[in-house]
């Protein structure tokens, strides 16, 4: 996917609007993308298909294994099935329908939103006197505004796949919030991305981090409701 703006022959309503069967395709497609992008700039295998969505074998203390569900119409039978501890379901849409059917063993997070973007071509500078930094990890990029001293005051990571360039572990420090650091090191990234042909960007935020990313121009996809069943 080149772009993720509209044709001009589309409809009018929101692309992402949930009555329409063409947006539900697209969900389906920007789901699929992001899971594969987040397991790469994780360093995780590569997510398995499987007949509720997708599942990630991500093997660290806390986070056994991942399932991410483009929508909630298995996630009753689902959330039965699993036992194991440790698992995580990444649920894709209406929360409401999510929380209806969700097994009560399973302890429910604060929202979080796939969010889509078409990467500006537009620089935007990381101010002085903070430095930007570029360097390729394995199959990801991570972009750092530095300051004097050489200290990371904000980071990012972005991996590519299939068009869409995955946003993931925005972290600006305390100290050097409200600088825009996070939004210069993201558009840096996302010019390297469209170097490599890649023009829309993906990644799934907090609440908090939504706003942030509105601002900046990114749009909702679609609500996702973590779940998590513990110890």
């Amino acid at each position: 996917m080149a772009s993720s703006a509209p044709h001009p022959s589309a409809p009018s309503h929101h692309p992402f609007s949930p009555s329409s069967s063409r947006a539900s395709s697209r969900v389906r497609r920007l789901v699929g993308h992001w899971v594969h992008g987040w397991a790469l700039t994780r360093g995780v295998p590569a997510p398995v298909r499987v007949p509720h969505g997708h599942r990630l074998d991500v093997g660290v203390p806390g986070h056994r294994v991942r399932h991410v569900m483009p929508d909630a119409r298995r996630i009753a039978e689902l959330s039965r099935a699993l036992s194991a501890p440790d698992s995580w379901l990444k649920v894709c849409g209406p929360r409401e329908e999510t929380l209806a059917a969700l097994d009560p063993r399973w302890r429910v997070g604060d929202p979080e939103y796939l969010m889509c973007a078409e990467l500006s071509p537009v620089p935007v500078p990381v101010p002085e006197p903070y430095v930007y930094r570029l360097n390729r990890g394995g199959a990801h990029h991570r972009g750092r505004a530095l300051t004097t001293e050489g200290a990371t005051a904000a980071s990012a990571l972005m991996s590519t796949h299939e068009g869409s360039a995955v946003f993931d572990k925005v972290v600006t420090e305390p100290e050097h919030r409200r600088h825009g650091l996070a939004g210069a090191v993201m558009n840096a990234l996302g010019r390297t991305a469209r170097a490599q042909g890649v023009y829309t960007g993906l990644l799934v935020a907090t609440e908090e981090g939504r706003g942030l990313y509105e601002h900046l121009g990114w749009e909702v996809v679609c609500e996702v409701t973590p779940a998590h069943l513990s110890r």
